[in-house]
């Protein structure tokens, strides 16, 4: 009978929440305030009602979790838990870009961000046909599918941006059309400047409608905080919690690209150095966040050669992915160190 009634109660004090919760989202939707806070408030907030226990598990329930994820690492039988990049090292390292998880991966400009995270779209969507989102804040979608068709036809960027085609290109421009018509690839257009709450209502709609399982950002600090804040280092630092609580809240692989300071490029008499964690330009937020950080390193912006540092993973080791750089057709490719490389660990 005690049952009974606590049920009851339970079930009052549930209608009583969702009433509350329905007033304040038709006061904000009425209201002069940003459009996109009250929706991301409004989610978080439907979210909590009848589910006060969700985050709070027995230690039981903990191991069995642990056991189950082992099981379907097991059952694999050697394949990635994670989508595959195809750079071979940092794969072998991370066992690919892992579900529900955020991945970093910084430079300085002009050192292959961009090209990286293109690269890792043309094989995980392109090729493996996983459900992708791409938000751009550096350049245009148009631009963007430019290196795309590139990197996968073999066409050079000089001949795209010159209108010098051959007819070997012509018939691959239509193939490369009717292929990406075919692959689940979204580009979210955010050049012109977003909020982080309005990035995470889009890439919530994506992941719900479409089933994205990979999400990449470029770049972290071109999004905008939902709030003018006291210093640049908590403005970015919200960013980046947000975008860390998506990445759970949705169980896509987030792949954010992000900006290096310029400590990294002082003493070029020396060679430059290798850039640490600390690099990360404007908020150590970003590294706290982050499942995974990894950093683009070359002496030079001339130099094709490319370390890929895996500087920070939570559950994994630490080491280095050897590159090289095609440029021209913006496109990284494995390669082996050479002899007097020091392979960072």
């Amino acid at each position: 009978m005690l049952a009974y009634y606590l049920d009851i109660v339970v079930e009052k004090h549930l209608r009583r929440r969702l009433l509350k919760t329905s007033k304040q989202t038709s006061d904000a939707a009425y209201g002069e305030g940003d459009i996109y806070a009250a929706i991301a408030e409004l989610s978080s907030s439907l979210t909590d009602i009848g589910d006060d226990e969700a985050d709070t598990l027995a230690a039981n329930d903990c191991a069995l979790r642990v056991i189950d994820d082992l099981q379907r690492r097991f059952d694999l039988q050697g394949r990635r838990s994670g989508l595959v990049t195809g750079f071979n090292r940092f794969d072998d390292l991370t066992d690919g870009l892992q579900l529900g998880e955020q991945t970093i991966i910084a430079a300085r400009p002009s050192m292959g961000k961009t090209a990286i995270g293109v690269n890792i779209v043309e094989r995980v969507c392109i090729r493996d046909q996983i459900p992708t989102a791409f938000v751009t804040l550096e350049m245009s979608p148009a631009a963007l599918m430019k290196r795309l068709l590139s990197s996968w036809g073999n066409i050079s960027m000089n001949s795209l941006r010159s209108g010098k085609f051959t007819q070997g290109e012509f018939s691959k421009f239509s193939t490369f059309t009717a292929l990406v018509r075919q692959r689940p690839l979204w580009i979210v257009d955010a050049i012109s400047g977003m909020d982080c709450n309005r990035v995470a209502a889009i890439i919530r709609r994506l992941c719900r409608k479409n089933g994205i399982k990979l999400v990449v950002l470029d770049y972290l600090q071109k999004i905008k905080p939902a709030s003018k804040q006291e210093k640049r280092t908590y403005e970015v630092g919200e960013v980046s919690g947000i975008l860390k609580s998506l990445a759970a809240e949705t169980g896509a692989a987030f792949l954010t690209l992000a900006q290096l300071n310029r400590e990294s490029e002082k003493d070029k008499e020396k060679g430059g150095r290798r850039p640490p964690l600390c690099d990360l330009a404007d908020s150590g937020q970003i590294e706290r966040d982050a499942d995974t950080v990894a950093l683009i390193h070359r002496e030079d912006r001339s130099q094709l050669g490319t370390e890929l540092i895996i500087a920070k993973q939570r559950d994994g080791e630490l080491g280095m992915n050897y590159l090289h750089f095609n440029g021209q057709f913006c496109r990284f490719e494995n390669a082996t160190p050479p002899p007097d490389t020091e392979i960072p660990t």
